[in-house]
């Protein structure tokens, strides 16, 4: 009693319509295009954040469908501001 193929049809168009927001961000929200769209916020080697000027970030272990990386996050607001590796 297996699936038809139509139902891993759906199946991947899901998944795809849940994970695709998180792999594109993944990929665009790097500190390079974080300096880009912000250039008042990296100044002298100190990243700020956008949300609210905090200078204190933490990484934290982010796990994605393409592999895992580092959010760096703000913590005065906790808003992820980039990723990287």
């Amino acid at each position: 009693m297996g699936y038809s193929i139509y139902h891993w049809i759906v199946i991947g168009l899901i998944v795809m319509v849940v994970a695709g927001p998180f792999i594109v961000r993944a990929r665009l929200y790097t500190l390079e295009s974080y300096r880009r769209d912000n250039p008042g916020c990296v100044k002298t080697g100190r990243v700020a954040c956008k949300h609210c000027g905090g200078t204190s970030l933490w990484m934290k272990k982010k796990a994605f469908f393409v592999g895992t990386g580092w959010a760096h996050t703000c913590r005065t607001c906790g808003q992820e501001l980039y990723y990287s590796g």
